[in-house]
């Protein structure tokens, strides 16, 4: 009778292992994909970051090179010539 009872058990919590070992195959397939998803967009984020950093370095210098006294030439023009235009 024990060994029955112990069938039992083992026969039952084999079938919950399997349902268990399902759901579990297919959170890993559900996951692997999630997974692929990112890394896509990882990269195309990397590579407009790849091109954008340039851009902004590039920018920054510019900034860094403006003369201040150029704004105050430029604000005592009342009418600009053609040539600022």
């Amino acid at each position: 009778m024990e060994v029955e009872k112990t069938k039992k058990i083992i026969e039952k919590e084999s079938v919950e292992a399997a349902e268990t070992k399902k759901i579990v195959a297919e959170e890993e397939a559900i996951a692997a994909q999630q997974e692929e998803e990112v890394i896509t967009i990882k990269t195309d984020a990397d590579n407009d970051l790849a091109v954008a950093l340039p851009a902004l370095d590039n920018a920054v210098k510019k900034v860094k090179e403006i003369d201040v006294n150029s704004f105050y030439e430029l604000k005592s023009v009342q009418t600009p010539s053609p040539t600022i235009v």
